[in-house]
């Protein structure tokens, strides 16, 4: 093993092997599993997770919402897989949501830059 101090530092390790940081692979990882859930692939019903509002009629669009988060369980709600995805659905650019399939969409998440976006 090499010694610690010639170890380049992780960013420079993530440019080398052409990875993106781990918060957002994370990020784009919790995204695709939701899009599975929306779009039937898995056996988890959306309605169970989120509330569904229509934002524009003439456009087909729909705003996704968590339920009401009391006070007291904040923190703890706030950062809830489903409260955060809902939160990052509606900033994603509409053309991501229409992907066919959870393949097509991973790989339109791949394409943008998913933290600044989501301003992570």
């Amino acid at each position: 093993l090499a010694p610690l101090e010639n170890t380049p530092n992780y960013e420079k390790r993530l440019k080398k092997l052409s990875l993106k940081s781990l918060k957002c692979r994370r990020t784009i990882s919790d995204l695709v599993f939701c899009f599975r859930i929306l779009k039937c692939e898995t056996k988890l019903r959306a309605s169970k997770y989120w509330r569904f509002t229509p934002s524009s009629e003439r456009l087909a669009r729909f705003n996704i919402q968590y339920a009401r988060i009391e006070k007291k369980n904040f923190t703890l709600l706030f950062n809830n897989l489903f409260c955060r995805t809902a939160r990052w659905i509606q900033l994603l650019p509409h053309d991501a949501m229409k992907a066919k399939n959870s393949a097509a969409f991973k790989a339109k998440l791949g394409r943008i830059n998913i933290c600044r976006i989501l301003n992570i």
